[in-house]
């Protein structure tokens, strides 16, 4: 059995090192663990740090093509390296580790094929505009896949191969939603399990602004429903 690691990274020389430094190289289930970099057209240091950090695999997009694209570039190349179980995790350190076999654990144990991290939080570390948001979007994914997911957001998770090879990423900004729409239609199994969250040592690039974001995840959302519905129509299955 092979983990595959996947971090995204556009310009994260800053915090990469950190990140990186620590990632297992050992996870029970798995005889071999490696790390695949993609990195999205950056221009700073961010390849040469990952490079002397020991990562195993570089997929080297030509150009800057945000971070829904990167990710599916990042599955396509976790499979063709032999991946078994595949964990995303972002490159600016907000992710901790140490949750990872919690992660893989209901995937090993054929019990699931898609594991979201579902950020616990203690205090408010958000606006009350932002918390608003992330329920109101997190319920209508619930409701359109019929998962029981609530952190709709959430980056930290694990797919089995046999999820990942049927993903069909088609959204312009992030893939959070998209995939978890998908798994539902799919039919593949999907549960959640309790991560802790720590603030990013940088402002997100994703969220630029809320009324960006929302207007940006309702387009990716409303998408991925229209492409569904065309192939139900044309008799495509669930891709």
């Amino acid at each position: 059995m092979k983990l595959v690691i996947l971090i995204p990274c556009w310009n994260e020389a800053e915090h990469l090192a950190e990140t990186l430094a620590h990632l297992p190289r050992q996870v029970d289930g798995f005889d071999t663990v490696a790390w695949l970099l993609v990195d999205d057209g950056s221009t700073d240091a961010s390849v040469a740090r990952a490079q002397a950090a020991g990562v195993d695999y570089i997929e080297a997009l030509p150009k800057h093509v945000g971070l829904a694209k990167a990710f599916a570039a990042g599955l396509r190349a976790c499979l063709q390296h032999g991946a078994d179980v595949i964990v995303t995790v972002d490159a600016d350190n907000q992710h901790d580790p140490a949750f990872i076999p919690d992660l893989v654990r209901p995937i090993v144990a054929g019990q699931a094929d898609v594991v979201v991290g579902e950020r616990q939080r203690t205090g408010r570390t958000t606006s009350l505009a932002y918390g608003v948001c992330h329920w109101l979007g997190s319920f209508v994914v619930r409701c359109l896949s019929g998962l029981n997911v609530y952190d709709v957001p959430s980056g930290f998770r694990a797919y089995s191969k046999e999820a990942a090879s049927q993903f069909q990423i088609r959204s312009r900004y992030t893939y959070t939603a998209e995939t978890l729409l998908q798994a539902g239609w799919l039919g593949l199994s999907t549960v959640t399990v309790p991560v802790s969250a720590r603030p990013s040592g940088r402002p997100s690039r994703l969220i630029r602004s809320l009324p960006e974001y929302v207007f940006r995840a309702a387009v990716d959302i409303a998408g991925a429903v229209c492409r569904q519905c065309k192939n139900r129509v044309w008799g495509a299955g669930a891709r």
